[in-house]
This record gives C-alpha cells, sequence and structure tokens, in this order.
C-alpha cells in the first residue's frame, strides 16, 4: 500500500488502536488492501480468508509493516467454519468492534445458461455469508454498545454476471434492513461501501468474460468511466484507503429572501425545478456505467430518482403558482406533504452536500474544482432554503 497516501489524506495513524477488525475474503483485492489500511489505522485485523497461501501472505505483509493480523482460514459458506472464526478471534483479542464483509464469488454467463450451482454457490458466499457474519458478530456489538458492520456492495442490473450484481444488490437491502433495526440508539453503525471498478486479481479474471460478453475490448471495459478521477481501474489500495476518509459536514450558508412566505416558497421551487433539470440532463451525458452508478448513489441518498425529484419540483412549482396567483385553496395539500417534503427536501440537500466532497476526489483541475463547487453549494442552499420557506408559509 502507498502508506504516504495516507498520510496525505490527514487520517490519525492511531485512530483504530486498541479495536479489532474481521475482514472476509481479506486475501487479495479490496479486502487484502482495506485489512492493510486498518492495520495501519492501528486496528487488529483478522484476516478471514478461505485461500490458505493468500491469507498467510496477507498476515505476514502487516507485520512487517508494522501491523498487528491474524489469518485464520475461513469458508464464510460454511456455518462450522464461522463458528470457529469466532472461536479463534475470541481466543486471541476477546471481541470483535468491526466487521467487514468483502468475501465473494463471482460467475459469468448469460441468466439462461448459466446453471443453478453457480447462483446457489454466489448466494451462500456473498450474501448468506455476509448474514452468517453478521449473526456471529453482531451480538458482542449490542452487548457492548459500539461496533461497525460494513458491507461491500457494487453496481446494479448489469448483465452476464448476475448472480453476483443480484447478490450484492441483496447485500444493499440486507444493510439497509439492519441499520433500520438497529436504530439510532443500539451503538452500532453499518455502512455500505460500494467501491465501483477497481483493479483486482478478481476484476482482471473477469476481462476473459465480460468484455466479451458486452461487445467491448478490454480497453472499452476498463475505461467506461466508473471512477472519475482515474484513467481507468481504481488502485486496490486508493480504494481502500477511501473507507477510513470520513469528514464531518460543514454547516450549510442560510439563503433569505426579502419576499413574502408564498411567493419565496414559489421562487424557490422554480430554482429547484431548474436544478433538477439540469442534474437529468448531467445524469443523460455520462457514459453507461458512470450513468447507472451516479444514478443510483443519488437514489440512495436523495430518496427519489432523478426522475422522481424532477417530477415533484414540477408539481410542487405548479401548487405554489396556483396558490400565489389566485389563492386557491390547496394549502391544507400541501400542510398535509409538509412534513415528508421537509425530510426529503433536506435529504436532497444532503446529497447535494456529499456530492462535494466526491468533486474533491474526483476533479483535478482547480479552477473546474471551484466551479463545481460553487454550482453544488447553490444546490444544496437552494434545497434547504425551500425547505425553511414551506415550513414557514404553512405555519
Amino acid at each position: 500500500m502507498r502508506i504516504d497516501f495516507l498520510e496525505r489524506m490527514d487520517l490519525n495513524q492511531r485512530s483504530l488502536a486498541g479495536k479489532v477488525a474481521v475482514v472476509t475474503g481479506a486475501g487479495s483485492g479490496i479486502g487484502h488492501e482495506l485489512a492493510r489500511a486498518l492495520a495501519w489505522l492501528g486496528a487488529k485485523v483478522v484476516i478471514a480468508e478461505i485461500d490458505r497461501a493468500t491469507g498467510a501472505a496477507t498476515e505476514q505483509l502487516i507485520r512487517d509493516e508494522g501491523g498487528e493480523a491474524l489469518f485464520v482460514q475461513t469458508d464464510v459458506a460454511s456455518e462450522r467454519s464461522v463458528a470457529s472464526l469466532k472461536e479463534r478471534v475470541e481466543a486471541a483479542y476477546e471481541r470483535v468492534d468491526i466487521l467487514v464483509n468483502n468475501a465473494l464469488v463471482t460467475a459469468f454467463g448469460s441468466i439462461l445458461e448459466l446453471p443453478l450451482e453457480a447462483w446457489d454457490r454466489t448466494h451462500r458466499v456473498n450474501l448468506r455469508g455476509a448474514v452468517m457474519g453478521v449473526k456471529t458478530f453482531l451480538p458482542g456489538m449490542l452487548e457492548r454498545r459500539e461496533g461497525t458492520v460494513v458491507m461491500i456492495t457494487s453496481a446494479e442490473g448489469m448483465g452476464y454476471a448476475a448472480p453476483y450484481f443480484a447478490s450484492k444488490t441483496a447485500l444493499r437491502s440486507l444493510a439497509f434492513s439492519l441499520a433500520t433495526e438497529l436504530g439510532e440508539d443500539s451503538g452500532v453503525s453499518v455502512f455500505i461501501f460500494a467501491p465501483g471498478m477497481v483493479d483486482t486479481p478478481g476484476f482482471r479474471e473477469s476481462l476473459d468474460e465480460m468484455p466479451r460478453w458486452m461487445g467491448l475490448t478490454p480497453h472499452e471495459f476498463t475505461h467506461l468511466g466508473a471512477n472519475a478521477g482515474y484513467d481507468g481501474l481504481m488502485p486496490a489500495e486508493d480504494c481502500a484507503a477511501g473507507t477510513a476518509n470520513r469528514q464531518s459536514p460543514s454547516t450549510p450558508v442560510p439563503v433569505t429572501t426579502a419576499n413574502a412566505p408564498a411567493a419565496d416558497a414559489l421562487q424557490l421551487s422554480k430554482g429547484l425545478l431548474e436544478i433538477m433539470t439540469v442534474v437529468k440532463r448531467e445524469t443523460a451525458e455520462l457514459g453507461v456505467f458512470q450513468r447507472a452508478w451516479v444514478a443510483r448513489t443519488f437514489q440512495q441518498r436523495a430518496g427519489l430518482t432523478v426522475d422522481d425529484w424532477l417530477r415533484t419540483a414540477e408539481d410542487l412549482s405548479t401548487e405554489l403558482a396556483a396558490f400565489h396567483s389566485t389563492g386557491a385553496s390547496n394549502k391544507e395539500r400541501l400542510q398535509s406533504r409538509l412534513p415528508w417534503l421537509k425530510t426529503s427536501l433536506n435529504r436532497l440537500a444532503d446529497n447535494f452536500h456529499k456530492n462535494c466532497e466526491d468533486a474533491k476526489g474526483w476533479i483535478k483541475d482547480p479552477e473546474a474544482l471551484q466551479i463545481a463547487l460553487e454550482e453544488l453549494e447553490h444546490r444544496e442552499k437552494t434545497a434547504r432554503a425551500l425547505s425553511r420557506a414551506l415550513d414557514r408559509f404553512l405555519d
């Protein structure tokens, strides 16, 4: 790993000191680099890997780099193997603070041609293995009221590797379900990490199959634009370091106008409609892989699809314009939707704020970055201001 890359991110090298992390599938690829990153941050890392050679090599490398690691040969599809993993971890470290469900298998081919055995194996490792990991290590986290569960997911609905993408989509849903059940007072956090196209041994193996199925050359496939800021694939060590880069959101700058509440809300709703029109155009102009990733991320963060937000902004502008021009009695209907509108608008604003953080990692040209940040900050301010204006108007 380029340790200097982690250092340049201004991370505290001892921020995870004393913590114990279990990373499944940590013998190679993202899991391998993530294990190294967690060890660099001070965690004691358990490498839960089915391949003895790569697991032992990862353990030795982390120790050579000054970290603490323990390799436990583990088949996450086997209940007996996962139970043995728990025994080894508790004997060595007593507890687990961080669980990263990263182990995976995949199969290439069309849905009609892939045998059911390929689906069953992918389900057992990618999804059922994660469920067993949660059921094994979450109770201890809940008892201590402290812990983190990370699900490494992927894209949705891509062809010719359906078992893999279906299982990863299910894993994302599992994470949302788990977070909902735990709530905010459990002390346990659940994270979804979808890294995109990363340069790993597994991805390199897919170059023998996926480009051919999609009618692309290997070069075209690796340059579909999934990782802005990279010419092709993202290095695995950068991907791993990204999981540690958590930044607190800044305080939004309020937007005010001198108009009456109804006119204020109308003006801001029209502004939001213009913003969402631009967002839809920007999304449509992306490459096929990047467009799917951006659309999926937008929906996860903003709560609605781009098209749904565009319709919401259009409907809201129409209703507010009718009230403003004729005094039409639709205020009660708007009042009934106010809680949802406020929550949704703030979630949309949070999305634009996170876009600012994304842009800092994607856009390398300082002038282009400044322009992008100003536009994204304007979008965030508009969404938050509209939420406040609706509250004043409908009070």
